[in-house]
């Protein structure tokens, strides 16, 4: 006889299987553990994303703040040049560092919130 398979429906032929010595557990308990595992795989996820969102929120501040002390020097020297000469090529120079440092200002000091 294979184990496993019983051949008879005798009383004593249950004894022979391993299977039959299992406790059974019910469904709604083999749920419940389930849902839980799932549940807890879940929120140790949204631990990660939240501590990987914070450690991106750091970064960002601390690009912004690393960027933004050398873009006031920039934009104090560019003042200057714009307000104490005169020479159009100098003038449009002067512009062009304002004009930019505008946009890299928009990029790296106010970046976009990120929803949470």
């Amino acid at each position: 006889m294979r184990e496993g398979v019983a051949l008879s429906a005798k009383e004593n032929d249950v004894e022979q299987f391993p299977v039959a010595k299992r406790k059974v557990i019910p469904l709604h308990v083999r749920l419940a553990n389930f849902i839980q595992s799932t549940t807890d795989e879940l929120n140790e996820m949204a631990e990660t994303a939240n501590a990987a969102n914070a450690a991106k929120s750091q970064f960002l501040s601390n690009m912004s703040h690393d960027i933004r002390t050398p873009i006031n020097a920039i934009l104090g020297m560019d003042e200057m040049i714009l307000r104490e000469f005169d020479n159009e090529t100098l003038m449009e120079y002067a512009s062009n560092i304002r004009n930019n440092v505008s946009k890299l200002t928009e990029v790296t000091i106010r970046p976009k919130p990120v929803a949470t």
